[in-house]
């Protein structure tokens, strides 16, 4: 089964609701790493579906290197 993928426009705001506020937008403007996993935990595990800004700067993998691949690459 192929991983899911969550591709992420960060060009194009995202309103899920009438507060204005883009969801994403909060994402990627926290200074904090964030990582967001499938809930698979047979092998080879969770797969990463998406990371903000600050998970790039931390690790110096970008999200196109990592969305897809099994989240115990950072054990």
């Amino acid at each position: 089964m192929a991983a899911p993928s969550l591709i992420i426009n960060r060009e194009m705001p995202v309103r899920l609701d009438e507060s204005g506020i883009d969801p994403f937008g909060v994402l990627e403007a926290a200074s904090e790493s964030i990582i967001v996993t499938s809930a698979d935990l047979e092998q080879p595990g969770p797969t990463i579906v998406y990371v903000n800004l600050a998970f790039e700067r931390m690790t110096g993998w970008t999200a196109a290197q990592v969305v897809g691949k099994s989240a115990r690459i950072l054990q």
